[in-house]
């Protein structure tokens, strides 16, 4: 079932929200709302005449319409914006109480055998001055009061507020009691309007006749409108703008044009629907509608002055006979007057028999809902997103060192936001990440960590929106492609540190979002080796610095250095430092120095091939050979403090060692020993010895 959207509300249109989602514009060609001068607010046109004595002379009051009318006792008030009005004062005429329905006001007998109606209608106000007979007058003045300038302007009266267009009343007609139309003539002399009958018509006339000198607002070029010409040859130049009928036939043609601003976003189904109420003759009447490609007026069209329109039309209906509804779908025509792509100058339909329909017109007032009207479904438009500009999964738009990237769009029709709510997809178009529904009128958003965004993946992002009108969301929008990106760390350096046996690094801190710490890449110290490998195997550098304590004497060294986030994704390498070396004198375990002396070697029976093997004066036992191979060393140390260094890091490693000589060759041992420093001793008061025994593993 659907509902109204009140706050969709325009002057012509109604907007109802379906089941499913999609939207209805109801758009009339007479301002269905008015806006309330109190609360601004579009309330609906019910042209109803109500009892009201706020002003002074009038006792009643139309004020539920697109502009208001007071009736008095003899006179009548017609406002044609806030606070701009015309008051029509009858001259020489009875003073007679009218008489009042729901949209009429009747002064009757207001002169000798004349009656003046009042009817309110969608966009004005008729007045009808009906002549009983001969006998009655031709004859009528009025006194224009107010606080509007009147302009006679060829046969009609032009009312001004300063240079601006308000209302007019348009050249007067008189029709008899056959439907002969006769002419009839206004004069301005100051505030003095005078509006007199045709004699020589009036001669052959069919009483009662009927002068009409109806007021009129001024619409804007844009507002809905309708009317018909006559091709008959006498009333090639009526028109027809303030008639209640509409009507179609191989000699009538009706006009209508419908204001879609109110439309926010592309058409579904468009269809402009005529209420026939009439029909004269048995045979069916083909109708076609067709694109007008000119402007025109609705109080100023006429056969003659008829507006181009186009040969093919864009909808026909060949069984139309008999009472209804007449429904021409116009969908592809009412999209491009809504986006602009051709200029709305409304429809025309034609008949193409001299059998006619007569349909009611916008100025039917006895029942508003046969009235003409344009039914359009619509969906709400999705936003679009403006950041990331991409939507190539291809080539995403990137985002440098963040994986919470700052996204931006824009609602694709005018309405307040409520909420909005995104989704992500991975590169597999698996939905990544919903957000949900977010409560906010702000029109970006930053995604968050718990996004799980990965550096270096492409992803794809939608946002819809929800109308706080109605509480529906729009579309999604269409899929928008980002990539975060981890720049490589910048500013590496490198340098020898001799002291301590090892080559010093250091960079610049990486500010990228996620950073868990970095790697370091050499290259091997092997002749013509071109490849890189990762260093740091204890676990990720959390500094920008780091001591590189396996390094050959002697031997240069490139460097390379990666940020690593959290997830493991490495960062492009920096910018390599090259031919680094350092020279050093002693043996190393870790960061501690000692000094192997060949004497304090104690020769041990190698488990792997059961010879032995004696570490002489060349360190023939740590050279490398078959994995396994058992080794007994002894050293010494020159402090007591150096010892106690040592036995620190013999107990943090867990006897996992790293082990270097003095010519820059280098081991990972494990220990099958206990460290011996209980039966440490001192050879003379300031050297220390200690033993121990390894197994080389790599």
């Amino acid at each position: 079932m659907r509902q109204e959207i009140i706050e969709k509300r325009s002057e012509y249109a109604k907007h109802f929200i379906n089941d499913d989602g999609t939207r209805v514009a109801e758009i009339y060609t007479y301002p269905v709302h008015y806006k309330d001068r109190d609360t601004l607010a579009w309330e609906e046109s019910t042209y109803l005449i109500e009892p009201d004595a706020q002003v002074e002379g009038f006792d009643h009051n139309m004020k539920h319409g697109p502009f208001r009318s007071r009736f008095g006792p003899d006179q009548v008030r017609f406002g044609f914006a806030e606070g701009k009005y015309v008051t029509y004062k009858f001259q020489g005429a009875n003073s007679i109480t009218p008489t009042f329905g729901a949209h009429k006001t009747t002064f009757a007998g207001l002169y000798t055998q004349t009656d003046v109606v009042y009817s309110i209608l969608s966009k004005e106000l008729k007045q009808e001055i009906i002549l009983a007979d001969a006998t009655a007058p031709t004859t009528f003045e009025i006194l224009l009061d107010g606080n509007v300038t009147p302009e006679l302007v060829d046969n009609s009266i032009v009312f001004k507020d300063g240079d601006t267009v308000v209302g007019r009343i348009p050249a007067p007609f008189a029709i008899d009691a056959d439907g002969n139309r006769g002419g009839a003539t206004l004069s301005l002399n100051a505030y003095t309007l005078t509006i007199m009958a045709d004699a020589d018509w009036l001669s052959t006339a069919v009483y009662p006749v009927t002068i009409d000198p109806t007021t009129t607002i001024q619409p804007d070029a844009t507002a809905g409108k309708d009317s018909y010409t006559n091709a008959t040859s006498s009333y090639q130049d009526t028109n027809y703008g303030t008639s209640t009928d509409l009507k179609v036939s191989s000699m009538h043609k009706s006009l209508l044009q419908f204001d879609l601003s109110s439309i926010p976003s592309e058409i579904v189904s468009a269809s402009a629907n005529l209420y026939s109420y009439e029909f004269s003759g048995t045979e069916d009447t083909p109708m076609s509608c067709h694109k007008i490609t000119g402007s025109w007026v609705e109080t100023t069209v006429t056969y003659n002055n008829c507006p181009t329109y186009d040969a093919t039309s864009e909808t026909s209906l060949a069984d139309t006979a008999g009472i209804g509804w007449a429904s021409f779908n116009i969908t592809n025509l009412a999209e491009a007057w809504r986006n602009g792509s051709i200029t709305n100058y409304g429809v025309i339909i034609v008949g193409t028999v001299s059998t006619s329909h007569t349909h009611y017109s916008s100025d039917y007032v006895e029942d508003a809902t046969l009235r003409p009207k344009l039914v359009v479904v619509y969906r709400q438009s999705p936003p679009t997103i403006s950041v990331p500009a991409s939507t190539t999964q291809s080539s995403p738009t990137g985002f440098s060192n963040e994986i919470t990237p700052a996204i931006t769009f824009a609602l694709g029709a005018s309405y307040t936001q409520s909420a909005y709510q995104y989704q992500l997809y991975d590169s597999n178009n698996n939905l990544a990440y919903d957000s949900g529904s977010i409560s906010s009128v702000g029109l970006s958003f930053s995604v968050p960590l718990i996004a799980g965004i990965k550096y270096d993946e492409p992803y794809g992002i939608q946002v819809r929106s929800m109308d706080a009108a109605d509480s529906n969301w729009s579309e999604w929008s269409a899929l928008h492609y980002f990539k975060c990106i981890m720049t490589a760390p910048t500013g590496l350096v490198a340098g020898p540190d001799p002291t301590a046996a090892r080559i010093s690094l250091s960079w610049t801190a990486h500010t990228a979002e996620n950073v868990a710490g970095y790697n370091v890449y050499r290259k091997l110290p092997i002749e013509a080796d071109t490849s890189y490998a990762k260093v740091n195997l204890d676990g990720l550098i959390a500094a920008a610095a780091w001591n590189d304590e396996f390094v050959a004497y002697g031997k240069g060294y490139d460097y390379k250095v990666v940020a690593v986030a959290r997830d493991g994704y490495e960062s492009p390498t920096s910018t390599a430092v090259s031919n680094i070396s350092v020279t050093f004198t002693s043996w190393w375990l870790g960061s501690v120095p000692f000094d192997v002396s060949p004497r304090e070697i104690q020769p041990k029976r190698i488990n792997v091939v059961n010879r032995r093997q004696i570490m002489g004066k060349k360190f023939e036992a740590v050279q490398r050979a078959v994995l396994g191979h058992e080794i007994t060393l002894s050293a010494k140390f020159l402090s007591e403090d150096t010892l106690q260094a040592f036995m620190a890091e013999w107990a943090r490693t867990d006897k996992a060692l790293a082990l270097r000589d003095n010519r820059g060759r280098a081991w990972r041992v494990q220990a099958v020993s206990d460290l011996d420093y209980p039966q440490t001793w001192a050879i003379d008061r300031n050297i220390y010895v200690a033993t121990m025994t390894f197994v080389e593993v790599g």
